[in-house]
């Protein structure tokens, strides 16, 4: 059993160490728009110190799982927080194989600026991306109606 657990433990640590979290700067936004290549897609922004994050984060490692294909980019804005904290909490939600983003830039606000010019910091905040490059932004906890009624209106 503790051979087993063990085995388990190394899994999990080698597929959180495989995780890839880029770093989020103002030319990112283009970066995710170009990546999803004209698909509609939902930018996720979100912190560690933010409980409602964690549940739409959840919520968000539940609708992955049954559709591993959909569109989702996930943004932390924990730039300060160690980069370990941040797949941790990826790898808790089991989300840590999404498109997944980091903010790095010292101003922060630079790329608030950069994805929404009306966007202050307000957490969780999401962006549901149609096929031709609209965005229309939410502020507050999604739930997982209001994600897959966009996904199959889109």
């Amino acid at each position: 059993m503790g051979r087993m657990l063990l085995t388990l433990a190394a899994l999990l640590v080698a597929s959180a160490a495989s995780a890839e979290v880029k770093p989020f700067t103002a030319d990112s936004v283009n970066a995710v728009q170009q990546q999803w290549d004209g698909e509609p897609y939902l930018m996720v922004l979100w912190s560690i110190d933010c409980p409602p994050c964690h549940k739409e984060l959840e919520t968000l490692g539940a609708l992955l799982k049954d559709n591993p294909d959909l569109a989702v980019t996930l943004v932390s804005t924990d730039q300060d927080m160690p980069e370990a904290q941040v797949m941790e909490t990826l790898a808790r939600y089991k989300i840590e194989a999404a498109d997944n983003w980091r903010f790095a830039d010292p101003v922060p606000a630079r790329l608030r600026q950069a994805i929404d010019p009306s966007w202050y910091g307000e957490l969780p905040r999401s962006y549901f991306v149609s096929a031709n490059g609209e965005r229309k932004g939410h502020s507050g906890l999604l739930s997982e109606d209001a994600i897959r009624g966009w996904l199959q209106n889109d």
